[in-house]
């Protein structure tokens, strides 16, 4: 199985592959893992990580980071798909890729891939809903909103730049712990809302 994490929104990329390294690493222990930075290494050196067979234990995973910078495995992608173990699970860790690329195109119709943008309010807004949701909470969309204004920095809104989504979630779990109807009341209570 190979796996990719992408997009410009690092601190949720970054969290999403810790959870998911510490959930192989709980499963099948540290010595099946095995990190390479694509940008470093050779594309013999990927394929071999890929290739061989894990020692003591069941599975391995190869967490390879930023192999999009590295032209030979772009180019010979097909080919290492095709000669990864069945034993061994493959985690591609990328920043923002070029859309416009074939690599990338490969990486949506080929592997798991999954996308972390940077939001904006509307989206950041959208996406809290969705966040309580799957946590077993209740939100309206207008304390979606309250709560996304009072945390974020309204320049940042303003410029539709992005906001910081991880802060957000990082709330979002506190509110849900004291109670998973969220209200304004406990926005109110529970956050401090942004100095600017």
């Amino acid at each position: 199985m190979i796996t990719t994490y992408a997009g410009e929104n690092d601190a949720l990329r970054v969290a999403a592959v810790r959870k998911h390294v510490a959930d192989f690493v709980a499963q099948y222990t540290g010595m099946g893992l095995e990190r390479l930075d694509g940008e470093e290494v050779s594309y013999d050196r990927i394929l071999e990580a890929a290739q061989s067979i894990p020692f003591l234990v069941e599975r391995k995973l190869v967490v390879l980071k930023s192999v999009s910078l590295n032209k030979e495995f772009t180019e010979r992608f097909d080919e290492f798909l095709d000669s990864v173990s069945e034993s061994t699970e493959i985690l591609l860790e990328e920043g923002k890729l070029d859309k416009r690329t074939s690599f990338y195109k490969q990486l949506q119709k080929k592997t798991e891939f999954f996308e972390f943008k940077e939001l904006d309010v509307n989206g950041l807004v959208g996406w809290v809903n969705e966040y309580v949701r799957s946590q077993g909470g209740v939100i309206s969309d207008s304390d979606a909103r309250f709560l996304v204004e009072r945390l974020v920095d309204a320049n940042r809104i303003k410029n539709k730049i992005g906001a910081n989504q991880m802060m957000v979630k990082n709330e979002l779990d506190k509110l849900l712990l004291n109670d998973p109807a969220i209200t304004r009341q406990t926005i109110e209570l529970l956050t401090e809302e942004n100095p600017s």
